[in-house]
């Protein structure tokens, strides 16, 4: 069997039987490079984001410098407005930025609208907080966001840094006129002859909780696979992975 393209396609109904698809793909990043890797432990310990993200890393400035959280999601409307803290890393002063790509091209704009927040340089171990604002004209859809740390005064380049750390996660930006949206094709990483398991994330745009999906694909043109998943609590504005 010649597998020459995957497509996959989402249509999630709601209790309003209102229906949204697309199909699955979206923007390759930058993979950010560091010129010190040294164990001075510059970078982040901690992130929070809203109420559903608090993630706590160990900041050593040793590789990995990465780290790709996008499986975990914040979410707010246009216009809405975002609170965060960041913990810089324990052993020197550190400049944190946060950046999103609003307009879904693969970059982030080194100066604003894309980068939404600065820290200026604050000393090992601070915590700072603060909160950004939604674009009151903003697509409902499924954002990335790139918090950097990096040697205070470095600027936190957020595809290139002297030291320090990159976290992704993912923003999603609801409406309670939409319903879902699928993100990314997680698995198989690679396709092989036979039989392969597939698996979706997906994220719920609306403002009420998701209860049923119906999920779409179809293997080198050829017919057509439909799969119900019934039973579900997929809260607003939050990720979901379908095997």
């Amino acid at each position: 069997m010649n597998l020459k393209k995957f497509t996959l396609m989402i249509a999630v109904l709601m209790y309003s039987i209102k229906i949204f698809s697309q199909c699955s793909s979206t923007p390759v990043y930058c993979n950010p490079t560091f010129t010190n890797i040294n164990t001075f432990n510059i970078g982040l310990q901690n992130v929070t984001f809203g109420s559903t993200i608090n993630n706590s890393t160990t900041a050593l400035g040793t590789a990995p410098n990465y780290f790709d959280f996008t499986n975990l999601s914040f979410s707010a409307s246009a216009g809405g407005t975002v609170n965060f803290s960041i913990t810089n890393g324990s052993g020197n002063s550190t400049q944190a930025r946060i950046f999103i790509d609003w307009d879904l091209n693969g970059t982030f704009g080194a100066i604003s609208p894309e980068m939404v927040w600065s820290s200026g340089t604050t000393t090992a171990s601070s915590i700072v907080s603060g909160s950004f604002s939604i674009p009151s004209g903003q697509s409902t859809g499924v954002y990335r966001v790139r918090v950097v740390g990096d040697l205070g005064g470095s600027g936190a380049n957020p595809c290139a840094l002297g030291f320090g750390e990159v976290e992704d996660y993912t923003l999603i930006v609801t409406s309670s006129t939409m319903d879902g949206q699928a993100v990314i094709n997680t698995l198989p990483v690679k396709y092989v002859m036979g039989n392969n398991t597939i698996a979706m994330r997906m994220a719920n745009l609306g403002t009420s909780a998701m209860t049923s999906l119906k999920i779409g694909y179809r293997l080198n043109n050829g017919t057509p696979v439909v799969q119900y998943l019934t039973g579900l609590s997929v809260a607003a504005g939050s990720l979901y992975t379908a095997t």
